[in-house]
């Protein structure tokens, strides 16, 4: 999941608004944890990949985003087959796939801004119970910030601390 973040376009998939976008990311991964049938799930994973084209990004753009994962797949799918169970594995692969898949085609087409608008008027309903909406949003738009450190940077930053790569911490800098 490489999160580079708001790509421009002028696609039908970037018009679409923030809060339909959410939505639609929350009735996926309802539907997909719903469905049990292997060929479903796999054209569900098809469907992600139309709406990627939709969007007007290719195939390299589709796999950069599962790069990063691919460990971990397979060691979902490996202890699910070590376990008996290799047709349940293929299909929480698939369902991850899918569902990580259309969470990075939202973040792809559509402003960090405008996501962080829908969540925090989203959850304002929650005012009366003491929640702060702002403060929702604000971390919302810290995870949005700090969920991109590339796997580079915290090699980088590993190099540079003496910590092994995994354990290294990726922190902004506020000058170049």
């Amino acid at each position: 999941m490489t999160l580079e973040l708001y790509r421009p376009g002028t696609s039908p998939v970037h018009k679409l608004g923030a809060g339909w976008k959410l939505a639609a990311l929350i009735v996926a991964g309802t539907v997909l944890f719903a469905i049990d049938a292997l060929s479903a799930t796999a054209a569900c994973l098809l469907a992600v990949g139309a709406f990627y084209w939709l969007a007007g990004f290719g195939a390299r753009t589709l796999l950069a985003q599962l790069r990063p994962l691919w460990w971990v797949f397979a060691l979902i799918l490996g202890v699910q087959v070590a376990l008996g169970n290799g047709g349940f594995g293929l299909l929480l692969v698939l369902r991850f796939t899918a569902l990580l898949l259309l969470a990075c085609l939202v973040t792809l087409t559509t402003r960090s801004s405008d996501m962080v608008d829908v969540i925090t008027s989203a959850v304002s309903w929650l005012r009366p119970l003491g929640a702060n909406p702002a403060k929702v949003g604000l971390t919302f738009s810290l995870a949005l910030r700090f969920l991109p450190c590339s796997p580079r940077r915290r090699r980088r930053c590993a190099r540079r601390s003496g910590r092994a790569a995994w354990t290294a911490m990726c922190l902004p800098r506020p000058f170049p």
